[in-house]
C-alpha cells in the first residue's frame, strides 16, 4: 500500500505526555468567538494580522475551503487550479478528517488557533479539529497547517510543504530529485537511483522521475506535510508515505533509500487490479519493510509461526492485521518470499502472472495459476521457504 493514509511504521513510541500537553492548550483555545455553526476562531488567532478586511477575507475563504474539502481538491473552488496541475490532491490527508468511524458519535469542529504572516504575502493558518467527547471534555484530534494566499479577489489554499522546505537542500541524482534538511549521503542516493532504473528494466519501461523528500523522522515528516499533531505521527520512529499521483516519496527514515515505495509507483500503473497482499509482497521482496531486508524479515516470520503453532498459515497470507517484530505485517513477509521464489523460477513473466488479470483479487487462485500451490499445500510451501532461516 502506498498512500498517505497508510503509514509505514517501525518501533512504537509513547504519546501520553504529548496528548496531555496538547489537551490543556486546546481546551483553553477551543471556545473563542464564533464564526458560524462549525468554525470558531480563538481570541488570539489574529494577533499578528490587524487588518480587519484581511481577517474577514481569510475567514470567508477558510469557511468555503472547509465546506468543500471533502469533495476532493479538484472540486474545491478555494484551491488554485494552476497549483493543482502540480499536485492534483494536495490535501488528501485532510479529507474526511472529522467524519471517521472513530468519531461517529462525537461532535467534531475546527478551531483556528493562529494566522501568521509568512513569505510572499501569504499566511500560515494553524487549524485544530476538536473532539467533544462529552459536554465537559474537549480533546484535540488533529492540528493542521495550511498556507493561504490571495490571488485576484480571493484567497486560495496550499499545502505547507513548500513553505516548510523552502530553505532545504535540493539535488538531483540520476532519476531522483532529492529535497532534504541536512546532508545527503551520495552513496545511498546513487543506490536509490540504480534501484529505480533496475525496477524499470524489469518491466521494460522507462525509469520514473522520483521526487524524494528525506525527513529525519516521522514527526518531521507529518509536520512538514501539514500535521502539527495527529496521533499516528508518534506511532513509530521510522517509516514513510508516498503519493502515487506525483511519484513522490516522503521518507521518514532519515535515509536516501526507500525502494519499497518506489516499487508501488510501477505496480500501481502496470497492475491496476492488483491484490494488496501481492503488491506489498513484491515491494517487500525488492525493498524490505521498515528498514529491514527480506532475509531478516524472514527470520521474524519464522519466529512468529514457531511461537504460534495454532496460527493458520493460510490466513496469514492475506491477514494484514498480524504483525511481527519491527511492527511489519507478516503478510508482507510471506508474500515477499513467495514473490522472490516465483521470480527466481519463472522470471518477471511469472511475477506478472502472479499479479493476475485486472480485477482478480483471489490470492490463492493466482498463486495456483503460477506455481500450482493450493491452499492445502500452502503451509508446507511456506515452511519450505523458511527452512533455511
Amino acid at each position: 500500500m502506498a498512500n498517505r493514509q497508510a503509514f509505514r511504521s517501525g518501533k512504537k513510541m509513547k504519546i501520553k505526555a504529548i496528548i496531555t500537553f496538547l489537551g490543556v492548550v486546546f481546551i483553553k483555545t477551543a471556545f473563542g468567538q464564533s464564526v458560524d455553526s462549525t468554525l470558531t476562531f480563538s481570541d488570539e488567532a489574529y494577533s499578528l494580522v490587524r487588518d480587519t478586511i484581511v481577517q474577514k477575507e481569510i475567514r470567508t475563504s477558510l469557511v468555503g475551503f472547509l465546506d468543500n474539502k471533502n469533495k476532493g481538491s479538484l472540486n474545491n473552488p478555494f484551491i488554485d487550479s494552476v497549483y493543482l496541475k502540480k499536485n492534483m490532491e494536495p490535501f488528501s490527508w485532510l479529507i474526511g478528517i472529522e467524519i471517521g468511524p472513530k468519531n461517529a458519535h462525537h461532535r467534531m469542529y475546527p478551531v483556528v488557533l493562529a494566522v501568521v504572516p509568512v513569505e510572499n504575502s501569504s499566511y500560515l493558518i494553524k487549524l485544530a479539529y476538536m473532539e467533544e467527547v462529552s459536554p465537559k471534555t474537549v480533546t484535540p484530534n488533529v492540528v493542521a497547517s495550511l498556507i493561504v494566499k490571495k490571488n485576484g479577489s480571493k484567497y486560495y489554499f496550499y499545502n505547507p510543504i513548500d513553505h516548510y522546505t523552502r530553505l532545504w537542500g535540493r539535488q538531483t541524482v540520476g532519476t531522483i530529485d532529492y529535497i532534504y534538511p541536512n546532508a545527503l549521503n551520495m552513496d545511498n542516493a546513487r543506490q536509490m537511483d540504480s534501484a529505480n532504473k533496475s525496477i524499470a528494466r524489469k518491466f521494460n519501461t522507462q525509469p520514473l522521475t522520483i521526487t524524494y523528500y528525506k525527513f529525519d523522522d516521522p514527526e518531521q515528516l507529518f509536520k512538514t506535510i501539514g500535521f502539527d499533531f495527529i496521533p499516528n505521527m508518534y506511532y513509530s520512529t521510522s517509516g514513510g508515505l508516498a503519493e502515487q499521483w506525483t511519484n513522490t516519496v516522503l521518507a521518514g527514515n532519515n535515509s536516501e533509500l526507500y525502494i519499497h515505495e518506489v516499487v508501488h509507483f510501477y505496480t500501481s500503473v502496470l497492475f491496476p487490479g492488483r491484490a494488496r497482499a501481492i503488491d506489498e509482497g513484491y515491494a517487500t521482496y525488492l525493498g524490505g519493510s521498515g528498514g529491514v531486508d527480506i532475509d531478516k524479515l524472514a527470520v521474524f516470520a519464522k519466529n512468529y509461526i514457531k511461537a504460534n503453532p495454532q496460527a493458520d498459515v493460510k490466513a496469514l497470507a492475506t491477514d494484514l492485521s498480524v504483525r511481527v517484530e519491527g511492527n511489519v505485517p507478516i503478510t508482507y513477509i510471506l508474500s515477499g518470499l513467495i514473490c522472490r521464489d516465483i521470480e527466481q523460477k519463472y522470471g518477471v513473466n511469472g511475477i506478472k502472472k502472479f499479479f493476475g488479470p485486472d480485477g482478480e483479487k483471489d490470492y490463492f487462485k493466482v498463486l495456483y495459476a503460477v506455481n500450482k500451490v493450493d491452499k492445502k499445500g500452502f503451509a508446507s510451501y511456506v515452511n519450505e521457504l523458511l527452512k533455511n532461516y
